[in-house]
């Protein structure tokens, strides 16, 4: 959920993983949270305008071939959908987030991606230097392969 901007100047990320199949996933923040776990950063507040090194680390069960999707399809706060799909190798991950407009793209590495090998990246990525809503929100849904 995004937590009162407006007051904060703050973007709060708090999140559950209910389950997780076919991979072993890790998102970890470089700052601005204070928990983790298996899946990486937890209960992280941002400061608006913060560049954040994001990094994640992926170890598959199954190899991802050409063709294979990334498919997002999450909810905030239940109805603003954020929903895309992207190529699970060998382009780059772009989508926009709505209510705030920002692009974001996520290199992803060349196909064939092998099972059982350990896929490591590193980006960065600018929040904008106000809020451009001052809502809380909550996300919830599901990401597949």
């Amino acid at each position: 959920y995004v937590g009162k901007p407006e007051i904060d100047g703050i973007v709060t990320v708090s999140r559950t993983v209910n389950t997780l199949t076919g991979a072993k996933a890790k998102l970890t923040l470089d700052k601005d949270c204070t928990g983790s776990d298996d899946y990486g950063s937890n209960d992280c507040s941002i400061k608006f305008g913060d560049t954040l090194t994001l990094t994640y680390d992926l170890e598959l069960d199954k190899d991802i071939v050409e063709g294979s999707k990334i498919n997002v399809d999450l909810k905030l706060d239940g109805v603003v959908p954020l929903k895309f799909s992207c190529a699970a190798c060998g382009a780059d991950c772009t989508f926009k987030v709505p209510i705030i407009g920002k692009d974001v793209t996520i290199p992803l590495p060349a196909c064939p991606i092998k099972a059982g090998v350990s896929i490591s990246n590193t980006t960065t990525v600018t929040l904008p230097a106000t809020s451009p809503i001052p809502l809380k929100i909550k996300a919830s849904g599901k990401i597949s392969f």
